[in-house]
């Protein structure tokens, strides 16, 4: 026999080979038969139970195993998201630093070129202001010195009139 199933098998085939008791449902057994196959079982439980338990324990190693190996994949898959999430998140304050530190330089810039051009604006006006003082200065010394020349020249053409009538 193989098995303890093969043992029950057995019982079962005598059961039914059994003659029924008259005007009953039981059956008369050859009670020698039953016993020595109850022996059979008993001594052949041991090794069925042992190897069921065997069963059993691979059973929940697989199981063990198969949640630790699950438990590294997730811890490992954890590490990876937070490595990614705080990459994600270095890049979006490098960004937002970046994208800050743009804004205040072209605010820098745009005032600078404002300032720029507002003193080149005050220096060209200063500068025409004293074009304008420079060139009614020049007008003034320029009446000053037309009036010195008309002088002169009115004084050497009575100098020449004066010796023309003389040599008369």
């Amino acid at each position: 026999m193989d098995s303890i199933v093969d043992f029950l098998d057995e019982i079962e085939d005598i059961l039914d080979a059994c003659k029924p008791l008259p005007f009953s449902s039981k059956v008369s057994v050859d009670r020698e038969k039953i016993m020595s196959i109850l022996s059979e079982i008993r001594l052949y439980l041991p090794d069925e139970i042992m190897r069921s338990q065997r069963i059993v324990d691979d059973h929940d190693r697989v199981i063990s195993d198969a949640k630790q190996k699950a438990g590294h994949i997730i811890r490992d898959a954890e590490i990876k998201a937070e490595a990614l999430i705080s990459d994600h998140e270095i890049y979006k304050a490098a960004e937002a630093d970046a994208n800050e530190l743009m804004t205040q330089t072209k605010k820098t810039a745009k005032e600078i070129r404002l300032s720029t051009m507002n003193y080149a604006d005050e220096m060209i006006a200063k500068t025409e202001t004293m074009m304008y003082d420079i060139r009614d200065e020049v007008d003034k010394h320029m009446t000053v010195f037309k009036a010195q020349i008309d002088k002169t020249l009115g004084e050497i053409r009575d100098n020449r009139n004066s010796l023309r009538n003389n040599k008369q």
